[in-house]
């Protein structure tokens, strides 16, 4: 497990006093002990009104008392906000005796394993900690972004897409190397920490996530690449707008722990909540296996509810219905196991983190399975 850092670590310390519940119900002995009061009794509308000022009052000022949880600690409240956890996203996958089609994906699987520094690191490198998978994960994630860069670089409308995903309000520049200016730029970073989020009332999330593919203004970098220096931090802007997918590095072995997944879960709940955005895509590896999880947030009940009741008299029936259970605010899907040993499964990863890079994530299950 990779160290956590002072904002994980403090979060250990904080503790929540009262929950939802128990506020509420203080809130409410108060209020009562209010209306006993002569005086209060004489306002106009009697105990109707002032049931509705109560009302107004719990509804304006919910100040409930915050828990700030770190990433570290998911496994022991992530069930408190996934309604579904998990659907599984089909692939297409090729059969192992058939050779897989050659396809830029396979071209680029077939490039990196033959690269000099790939066999390095397979003789070189002990791969027993997460410090030391992230040398593979490095190798397989720039070579996706190169992917998604040249598919910018050829394409003006997936350019044109990501400028208005990302708000990117930079003119267009000429790159070296590339037919037609273009206007956006993937970046990659490490280690990037995310403060507190609120996930649902009461708890908030915080810590550090390990990878992050944002999309920037190419012309911001132009000059770097001139001068051949490297990209410089905070350059990016607002990572906000920035990002487009991450990863969780963990060591080998500790992939499929509930522990990892739930963390992933978590993470993408609060990149969710903190970019505005109906999904992200997260992704859970040791270099070696590779899985996508697409995290969602569900749309807020109330608001549903009340566009539901100015429709027919069935969907007006249908919203009065009352779950068994009040739905959690997140949902996820994920992938199977994919591992860059397995003859045609790099080729997938690589196209999949490519899609998660260029594609909005609401979009990703249906590209993942239609093998586009």
């Amino acid at each position: 497990m990779f160290p956590s850092s002072p904002s994980e670590s403090s979060g250990l310390n904080r503790k929540r006093e009262l929950d939802d519940s128990d506020v509420e119900l203080l809130f409410a002995s108060f209020m009562e002990l209010v209306w006993r009061e002569p005086s209060v009794q004489q306002i106009p509308g009697g105990r109707k009104e002032w049931t509705k000022v109560k009302q107004k009052i719990l509804r304006e000022n919910k100040t409930v008392p915050k828990l700030s949880r770190p990433f570290t600690e998911s496994k022991s409240f992530y069930e408190e906000l996934f309604d579904e956890y998990s659907s599984t996203i089909s692939l297409p996958r090729n059969d192992p005796k058939v050779p897989p089609p050659k396809d830029q994906y396979q071209e680029a699987a077939d490039a990196l394993q033959n690269n000099p520094l790939w066999d390095t690191v397979k003789v070189h490198v002990v791969m027993n900690s997460e410090t030391s998978c992230r040398t593979a994960i490095d190798m397989v994630v720039l070579t996706a972004v190169n992917l998604a860069q040249q598919e910018i670089g050829k394409k003006p409308a997936v350019d044109n897409a990501l400028r208005e995903r990302h708000v990117l309000k930079d003119a267009k520049c000429r790159v070296d190397g590339y037919p037609h200016k273009i206007g956006s730029w993937i970046v990659l970073h490490q280690e990037v920490e995310i403060p507190d989020q609120d996930v649902r009332r009461g708890l908030a999330v915080h810590g550090i996530i390990d990878y992050l593919i944002g999309v920037t203004p190419a012309k911001r970098v132009k000059d770097q690449m001139r001068d051949h220096r490297f990209l410089s931090q905070g350059f990016s802007g607002d990572i906000r707008h920035s990002m487009a997918t991450l990863a969780e590095a963990k060591a080998r072995l500790t992939l499929t722990a509930e522990k990892a997944r739930a963390q992933v879960l978590v993470q993408g709940a609060a990149v969710c909540v903190m970019t505005q955005r109906r999904s992200v895509v997260n992704i859970l590896t040791d270099g070696f296996d590779w899985i996508f999880f697409v995290i969602s947030k569900r749309p807020n009940r109330k608001k549903l509810n009340s566009k539901l009741a100015k429709g027919s008299i069935q969907k007006r029936l249908n919203a009065t219905k009352k779950p068994a259970e009040a739905p959690k605010p997140f949902k996820a899907s994920m992938t199977c196991s994919l591992n860059v040993l397995v003859p045609g499964d790099l080729a997938i990863i690589l196209r999949l983190l490519k899609t998660a890079i260029i594609s909005d994530a609401t979009s990703f299950e249906s590209l993942a399975s239609e093998g586009a």
